[in-house]
């Protein structure tokens, strides 16, 4: 494939999108994968997102390099043009875009490995792993033609750090309510009131 070999450490690119309008859950889970892949292997991550301000900011405050996506531009352009300026390595997908299967194929052509995300387009089948919740869903789709690896499980659940802690058992049960990351209905607020009622 071609791909520069003058680097040594893994380049990631994550195209991912979120705000107030698309909810923060892609971005944040994102995030994530990025954070262990710095850490753990010393990777060089950016990100390429239509997000809005505020997904920006929350991009660089977490000290990586975010690009915008220009929203009339065509999208696997783009993808392609930092998947070969940035010499990237692994792209990884999780939007909700056209993004076709077959623009999917020809960027595979332009990095080692494309990772898709809970995703249930026919772009997932031109990927090399396709990474899902245990979501019943996920074996009633069509996989003809598909030759990566399905991953689907609890243990590829990325989950920030905060919820990997461990701490101290106390008698008191512990409930996690999560509508989101931006919860536009405010849903979270009207669960929580039920319990305490």
């Amino acid at each position: 494939r071609q791909k520069s070999t003058a680097h040594t450490e893994v380049r990631v690119l994550i195209r991912c999108d979120g705000g107030a309008a698309l909810g923060w859950g892609h971005v944040i889970r994102c995030l994530s994968i990025a954070d262990a892949l710095r850490e753990e292997q010393g990777a060089f991550v950016q990100f390429l997102t239509q997000g809005d301000a505020a997904v920006l900011e929350r991009i660089r405050s977490s000290r990586f390099r975010v690009q915008p996506l220009d929203g009339a531009a065509d999208e696997s352009e783009q993808i392609a043009a930092a998947c070969e300026s940035l010499a990237i390595d692994v792209l990884f997908i999780d939007v909700r875009t056209d993004l076709t299967r077959a623009a999917l194929a020809r960027l595979k052509a332009k990095v080692s490995r494309v990772v898709v995300f809970d995703d249930a387009s026919e772009r997932r089948l031109a990927a090399d792993f396709a990474i899902y919740p245990p979501a019943p869903q996920v074996a009633h789709l069509d996989w003809t033609g598909f030759v990566g690896e399905l991953l689907a499980g609890w243990e590829y659940v990325p989950l920030r750090k905060a919820f990997s802690q461990t701490y101290q058992e106390t008698a008191r049960e512990r409930i996690l309510v999560s509508f989101g990351g931006s919860d536009p209905e405010g849903s979270t607020m009207r669960i929580l009131q039920g319990l305490v009622d």
